[in-house]
């Protein structure tokens, strides 16, 4: 990152972020990515509190990096790194692995795109779809998948620098955006039973301790942010009860029985439904 500073080409930002609600709309067609950062890290960089990212049918993908405060005009950069390729061995270095970056400088309220090419960045590469805005509270980039190599997948993180000062958000690692889920990847939930098997005539309980993301994006099982449940006895409805209505009381006559349970968890903007199945014992 400390290396990110001149740019070849620089183009001036278009305009506030208060007048791009339009864009904002047109390409919130699916659910939003929604990326939390800690408050107060930034250490004399202007704290950068969350990201949201949306994208629409057509590929373009809009980024909003929202900011505590951010001074214009002043010599502060806003930063945003992308792994297209989701593999930390081809990026830049000590990027995460980043493939393509946008530095917007508030000194001068311009703005640059650029490409890692293996040894350098380049920013001789296609941009007419980019559009950054720069306000008080907010950072917005707008780009199509088009001019990201057509990736429908990647890892992001944020930055913002004054002088030597940093915020990076996520604060570790990167966070994922997936096209398709509208948020991160969800690959798979992680549940804990009670009891491990469901027994006739005794409550049953399914909790969703943790999603799973892509190893690169360097997250371990974090906690979905809610869950639910629908389940079938033997192929007929059951209505569950508490947390997420996934608990229920199995009859006495559900021995041998297959109680299928569908586990829904949301988390940061995705929303994943994955199936489990149980013999009744």
């Amino acid at each position: 990152m400390n290396g990110i500073v001149a740019a070849a080409r620089r183009t001036a930002v278009l305009a506030p972020v208060t007048a791009a609600l339009v864009l904002l709309v047109a390409s919130s067609a699916g659910a939003a990515g929604s990326y939390r950062d800690a408050i107060g890290d930034g250490s004399g960089a202007p704290d950068i509190t969350k990201v949201a990212v949306t994208s629409d049918a057509a590929g373009t993908i809009t980024f909003d990096i929202g900011i505590v405060d951010l001074p214009s005009p002043a010599d502060v950069e806003t930063y945003l790194f992308l792994n297209t390729d989701r593999n930390g061995a081809t990026g830049a270095p000590d990027t995460a692995g980043a493939d393509y970056v946008f530095v917007v400088d508030e000194s001068d309220g311009t703005y640059g795109f650029y490409r890692w090419n293996g040894s350098d960045w380049d920013d001789d590469i296609p941009y007419s779809t980019v559009r950054v805005f720069s306000g008080r509270t907010n950072v917005r980039v707008v780009v199509n998948r088009s001019e990201l190599g057509g990736a429908g997948v990647f890892n992001l993180w944020a930055g913002t620098r004054a002088g030597e000062a940093q915020d990076h958000a996520p604060d570790q690692g990167t966070w994922n955006y997936s096209l398709a889920a509208g948020g991160p990847e969800i690959r798979g939930v992680a549940v804990v039973n009670k009891p491990f098997l469901p027994k006739a005539g005794r409550a049953f309980t399914v909790t969703a301790t943790g999603v799973v993301l892509p190893e690169d994006a360097d997250a371990a099982a974090p906690r979905p942010e809610r869950y639910s449940c629908r389940a079938t006895l033997a192929g007929k409805a059951i209505t569950g009860t508490g947390v997420g209505r996934c608990t229920w009381k199995l009859p006495k006559t559900a021995r041998g029985r297959v109680l299928a349970v569908v586990v829904t968890v949301t988390y940061q903007g995705a929303t994943k439904s994955l199936p489990f199945a149980y013999r009744v014992t």
